[in-house]
């Protein structure tokens, strides 16, 4: 397990062209995603193409404990 802690904010065609409402930030130690609503976004928010984002060097994270991990699905017979 590794932390992620930089990430590029990326977006379809659409994302392109049609729709410009769409915006990646960090807000504290977390990335965060916009889009519709036809709303400006924040002052601090990424809204270029691979845009990089990064987490501070604060947000490194832990691995998860085994009670916090989803079961794996089961296979039908």
């Amino acid at each position: 397990w590794l932390p992620l802690r930089r990430a590029h904010f990326t977006h379809d065609e659409t994302g392109k062209a049609a729709r410009l409402d769409r915006w990646a930030a960090v807000r504290g130690d977390r990335f965060q995603l916009g889009h519709g609503d036809f709303t400006s976004p924040p002052a601090d928010a990424v809204t270029a193409y691979r845009g990089a984002l990064t987490l501070p060097a604060t947000a490194a994270g832990s691995h998860p404990s085994a009670a916090e991990l989803p079961e794996p699905p089961t296979r039908p017979k």
